[in-house]
């Protein structure tokens, strides 16, 4: 969103309207059915643990780390719940 105002301010009306539109009909639609059907059922962890898996994982490992990093965290809490137990 900050970026595609930042293009129509700019002048680049074609690129800021554009981005508006994959952004919202694409990133935004895409999170908001793929993750549903991706973690259905898979797991028990709140979408803020997620979401800091995300960005560590992202920060830790780059690109891969967005997948990497939430497996990462899970199987983390769930082995410090087993040793708890």
């Amino acid at each position: 969103m900050p970026a595609a105002i930042w293009l129509l301010l700019s002048g680049a009306t074609g690129r800021g309207i554009a981005m508006l539109l994959i952004g919202t009909f694409g990133i935004s639609m895409i999170d908001n059915v793929l993750r549903p059907l991706l973690l259905s059922g898979r797991t028990s962890v709140s979408g803020f643990v997620i979401f800091f898996g995300l960005l560590g994982g992202a920060a830790a490992f780059g690109f891969l780390g967005i997948v990497i990093g939430p497996i990462i965290l899970v199987t983390t809490l769930r082995l410090l719940e087993a040793l708890r137990q």
